[in-house]
């Protein structure tokens, strides 16, 4: 077969964009997935409502119910309490993840790199977190991944209420599965635009 040579390096090119492809995917494979949802208890704010408030912070983050993928084998209340932890969250510095972290010893860490307030009133708050879930030896068969933590405030009269759900990858990265795919379409292609090249 001849190849043209105004082809050639454009399927030099697609080949190892999906060489890189397949290779970044099988690097992530192991990545932890799936969600959990948490309840925030001990909630308190440094101003008088939501929308002022600045600092706002919980005594326990409890995974409030069984979570999907990756996070399902931790327990949840009830009957079982697992415990992330205390949180503080500044609103101040959300761009830059507010300083946003909790952690459970045998489950793991989520500790937030930026954020972004989607609603703030003076009776709800809701902000998206996105960093880094790192699990711990509770979860030996995942390694750190991209996640996202969205995370509401409600306040009705003095009484204050914060949950949240974890959601690894975050909406917006795909998942292995899907950049495989998108790599083998790319071998596809370069195999497609050979053949039909003249002799």
């Amino acid at each position: 077969m001849v190849i043209n040579v105004k082809t050639r390096p454009l399927l030099r090119l697609l080949t190892i964009i999906a060489l890189l492809i397949l290779g970044t995917s099988v690097a992530q494979a192991d990545s932890i997935t799936g969600s959990m949802p948490f309840s925030g208890f001990g909630v308190s704010q440094n101003g008088s409502n939501l929308s002022v408030s600045t600092m706002l912070s919980d005594t326990n983050n409890i995974v409030s119910a069984m979570g999907s993928g990756d996070y399902s084998v931790i327990p949840s209340f009830p009957p079982t309490v697992t415990d992330y932890g205390p949180f503080t969250l500044n609103l101040a510095s959300i761009a830059t993840g507010g300083g946003f972290s909790f952690s459970n010893a045998t489950y793991g860490s989520f500790t937030a790199s930026s954020g972004s307030i989607v609603t703030q009133t003076a009776g709800f708050l809701n902000v998206d977190l996105i960093g880094i879930y790192t699990p711990g030896p509770g979860l030996p068969s995942v390694t750190a991944g991209p996640t996202e933590f969205s995370l509401g405030f409600t306040q009705r009269g003095t009484s204050l209420s914060a949950s949240g759900t974890l959601v690894s990858p975050p909406p917006g990265i795909p998942e292995p599965g899907t950049i495989v795919l998108l790599g083998f379409g790319l071998i596809g292609i370069v195999g497609v635009v050979r053949r039909k090249l003249p002799l």
